[in-house]
């Protein structure tokens, strides 16, 4: 761990998923994603920052099963990968954009950022709502996989520390079509 002095806070940099969780379950933490959250914010003020950087969870990958996004990735990248151009796919990319239209902010905003802060302007979770996507996510008793719909009701009712890690969306059918 690496722990830096930022403002009588402090910065921590995990580089496990489970030490992650460790700090988080201490108390008198918040996750760091992209940090958006925390511009212009002044009243409340956690005594631990979690970064989640070296975690490896910013990626956007391909299987047979669909389409999965780390939870660290950027809007931005949502914006700029070619998977997300296919039709069925393309309200992602729609949607990331329609979340932070400024190319800063969509450098900042990460995916496990939008869902778990559960902003009523984000166009990126109703676009994932509306595709019946999947959230995984680990607590100090294990990892699980939930529909966005149900990780909602979860996060509702505070089911203590976790990490959002993935976000999934099942396969299409060659002519399915989205639109956002």
């Amino acid at each position: 761990i690496r722990v830096m002095s930022m403002s009588n806070d402090f910065y921590l940099r995990p580089r496990s998923l489970e030490e992650a969780l460790g700090l988080l379950a201490d108390g008198e933490s918040e996750i760091l994603g992209g940090g958006t959250y925390l511009i212009g914010r002044r009243a409340r003020r956690a005594a631990r920052l979690i970064d989640l950087e070296r975690l490896g969870l910013d990626y956007i990958a391909e299987d047979e099963d669909g389409i999965k996004f780390g939870a660290m990735t950027r809007l931005q990248d949502l914006v700029e990968n070619e998977l997300l151009r296919h039709l069925s796919l393309r309200m992602v990319f729609e949607a990331a954009l329609a979340t932070r239209p400024s190319w800063m902010l969509r450098n900042m905003s990460t995916v496990g950022g939008e869902i778990v802060q559960r902003s009523r302007h984000s166009a990126l979770v109703v676009a994932l709502l509306a595709l019946d996507a999947e959230v995984t996510f680990a607590t100090t008793s294990g990892v699980r996989r939930l529909s966005l719909s149900d990780f909602d009701r979860e996060l509702a009712a505070d089911a203590g520390p976790m990490i959002v890690t993935e976000v999934s969306i099942r396969a299409r059918k060659e002519n399915a079509r989205g639109a956002f």
